[in-house]
């Protein structure tokens, strides 16, 4: 047996007597490599179809968690193909070697589907500060909390504050927000939102800021404090209970 008999369209290659890598033109859901599979055929006529599994270790690569739920519903999904999760992770089939020609569509179809698995699977990236901010706010203050609530400064400018409490009342605060980390703060949030704080106070002196700051080394946050805290209340955020200081 040769690639032209395996499949013409498809890029083969023999790697040894009897042992061959087909390369699909399909890709994962969740990655941009080709769908390969490995054919080995055997003295007594029959083949094993396997893809040595690349598709979990590219799946792990990915971070997505391969829990035993997930597995065995992948295993679930090809098994009416005629498609078996291997003890070492890997998809394989076996049919006659007369047969390969027909069954390597219809392996490369399963894989598909397991990509297809995969990819809903695939782990959401971590959240940013104001995201989770939001959800802590929205427990705390539930309906009361507006996102992205927009306002007019005395320039006429409309500047947006990720988040209002109890909007558009008299008593309504508003919030920006400044993230960091251990290492860094983000400076320009600084700089933006102390632009949004100096314009909207002239337009309402009595307006009701606060800057919720995610974090940073000690004298960035210093500085970060300084410069804002004449136009609002500077929070440092550690936790919910930093949120004391925006009252009930």
């Amino acid at each position: 047996m040769n690639c032209v008999q395996l499949l013409p369209h498809y890029d083969c290659r023999a790697l040894r007597d009897g042992v061959f890598f087909i390369e699909s033109p399909y890709t994962l859901g969740f990655d941009g490599e080709q769908l390969g599979a490995y054919v080995q055929t055997m003295p007594d006529g029959n083949a094993l179809i396997t893809d040595d599994g690349q598709i979990l270790t590219a799946a792990l690569s990915h971070g997505i968690k391969l829990r035993p739920k997930l597995l065995q519903r992948l295993t679930d999904s090809v098994r009416s193909m005629g498609i078996e999760m291997g003890s070492e992770g890997d998809f394989l089939a076996h049919c006659s070697a007369s047969a390969l020609r027909d069954r390597l569509p219809a392996f490369f179809e399963g894989c598909l589907s397991v990509g297809h698995a995969l990819k809903d699977a695939y782990p959401v990236p971590p959240s940013g500060f104001e995201d989770r901010l939001g959800d802590v706010l929205e427990r705390r203050y539930a309906k009361r909390v507006q996102r992205r609530f927009s306002v007019v400064g005395a320039s006429g400018h409309q500047y947006q504050f990720p988040f209002a409490l109890d909007a558009g009342s008299p008593g309504q605060r508003l919030i920006h927000t400044v993230s960091g980390n251990t290492h860094s703060l983000r400076w320009s949030a600084v700089t933006q939102a102390l632009g949004a704080l100096v314009d909207v106070s002239r337009l309402t002196p009595s307006a009701s800021m606060f800057v919720v700051i995610e974090g940073g080394p000690q004298d960035t946050i210093d500085q970060a404090k300084a410069a804002l805290v004449e136009q609002a209340n500077v929070i440092v955020y550690h936790d919910e209970r930093s949120l004391d200081a925006l009252g009930t």
